[in-house]
């Protein structure tokens, strides 16, 4: 196994993420009237990339009809995620399996696998530790099977 430390920034793939970040308990602060029309944008955005990949849903929903809460969903790819949403967004803690094999377990923020995590994939490998926007970020471990 390898440990590292990451310091290096890495690029954003949705810089109007950062415009308005709130805690990560209070994400509805973020959908306020101050909040940029940007990031009202990157989230209908992300709301509907999200519901259009979607095949099946099982679990709770808001008052307006939106993913909110625990909930199972099976994508048309053959992905599925199983955790929390929030607003119609993957937000919280959840499990992600693609159809390839690949499973990540933990963190989101807004549709983005973001803070604590463990990427496995189908040949034994494994990383964990710290995430932002999907990649490695910060102090984590990566293992690789004995060859």
């Amino acid at each position: 196994c390898v440990v590292f430390m990451a310091d290096v920034e890495i690029e954003d793939a949705a810089p109007a993420l950062k415009a308005k970040m709130t805690d990560p308990q209070d994400v509805g602060g973020i959908m306020n009237p101050q909040g940029t029309p940007a990031l009202k944008e990157l989230i209908s955005f992300h709301r509907l990339i999200l519901e259009q990949s979607i095949q099946e849903y099982e679990g709770k929903r808001s008052k307006n009809g939106l993913f909110h809460g625990e909930g199972h969903a099976r994508m048309h790819n053959g992905d599925s995620y199983k955790g929390q949403f929030y607003e119609g967004l993957i937000h919280g803690k959840g499990r992600y399996e693609w159809a390839d094999g690949t499973i990540y377990e933990g963190e989101w923020h807004m549709s983005a696998i973001h803070g604590n995590g463990k990427y496995m994939w189908a040949d034994g490998s494994w990383y964990e530790g710290l995430l932002k926007n999907g990649m490695r970020h910060g102090q984590g471990k990566f293992c690789r099977p004995e060859q």
